[in-house]
């Protein structure tokens, strides 16, 4: 059948069969490249919500830490100037993931919102000579805790996620 066709004919059926393998091959790689960037796209929003949830953690221990240091020596100003970036960083991380994220930020919130007010608190009543006392330090330090055993589980749920 196709001994009867002309050269020029048989030349176009084969450019045919070219641009339609062409075709399709860019077809196949559109859609594979999709999926590619919907995949970095999870990946990186997961890695994102990871990043802030250790970004808590850090600025809940830097607070915690800092703390003790003023509790047992009220006078130390650079673990005063800790305390109150900490609570800064802790806002700011806050309300990043609220924004984000917010249903993971509503796991939270209830934690997040306590060791915010008592951060606020303490850092206001250290700023002059006042001192921590011992009912204040237990107090945040179990705000404090109840935030991380909240975040803690979503960290390791998110790592669990990456890593799928």
């Amino acid at each position: 059948m196709l001994n009867k066709l002309k050269i020029a004919t048989r030349g176009n059926i084969l450019i045919a069969f070219i641009v339609v393998g062409f075709l399709t091959n860019a077809y196949v790689l559109k859609v594979a490249f999709e999926d590619i960037c919907s995949v970095n796209t999870t990946t990186s929003k997961i890695l994102q919500g990871q990043s802030l949830q250790k970004s808590i953690m850090v600025a809940g221990l830097l607070f915690n830490s800092a703390k003790g240091v003023v509790f047992n020596d009220p006078s130390n100003a650079t673990a005063k100037k800790s305390m109150k970036k900490a609570q800064k960083d802790l806002g700011a991380v806050g309300e990043k993931l609220k924004k984000e994220q917010p249903q993971i930020f509503a796991k939270i919130q209830s934690q997040y919102q306590a060791i915010i007010d008592e951060m606020a608190f303490i850092n206001e009543s250290v700023s002059g000579d006042n001192v921590i006392t011992s009912e204040q330090n237990k107090r945040a330090l179990k705000k404090w805790r109840d935030l991380k055993f909240a975040v803690e589980p979503m960290i390791k749920q998110t790592q669990k996620m990456a890593q799928d």
